[in-house]
């Protein structure tokens, strides 16, 4: 079966898009005393690992990884973000969550936390139009 799952997610080949201004601002985030962590909805029965290994570049720079499956709920339901919080030792009013879709308020709404939203499709005086903005927002 588990054979059956990867030939299956292996010949979708999905490719996780990776922005150019993405690692420069992990970095800055981390040289800047951030925890960093992510909670991903994956598609149903996708291995993590088969969706680590397309994020591969970017999880040194995590402190913790959390996937619908490592949880057990896929967003809007907030458990990701509570245990992220537990794992932190952080009340999850503390968190600030960064996502670009309408699931990601939602989740942050039902957790009490921050949200900022990504859109980098159209500027917004509500959203983030890419990370850089997102760094002049947390940091400078």
């Amino acid at each position: 079966m588990r054979d059956c799952v990867y030939q299956f997610y292996t010949g979708l080949k999905l490719k996780a898009e990776i922005y150019p201004d993405t690692i420069p601002s992990l970095i800055k985030l981390k040289n800047n005393g951030y925890l960093i962590t992510t909670l991903t909805d994956l598609p149903t029965a996708m291995p993590d690992e088969l969706f680590k290994r397309d994020i591969s570049i970017l999880l040194p720079y995590f402190d913790l990884y959390v996937s619908s499956l490592s949880c057990g709920f896929r967003k809007p339901n907030c458990r990701g973000l509570q245990m992220i919080a537990e794992y932190f030792n952080v009340p999850i009013t503390e968190l600030v969550f960064v996502g670009d879709e309408d699931k990601d308020r939602e989740t942050a709404i039902h957790a009490d936390c921050q949200f900022i939203q990504i859109n980098r499709k159209n500027r917004t005086s509500e959203t983030i139009f890419n990370l850089t903005e997102l760094i002049e927002k947390l940091i400078d």
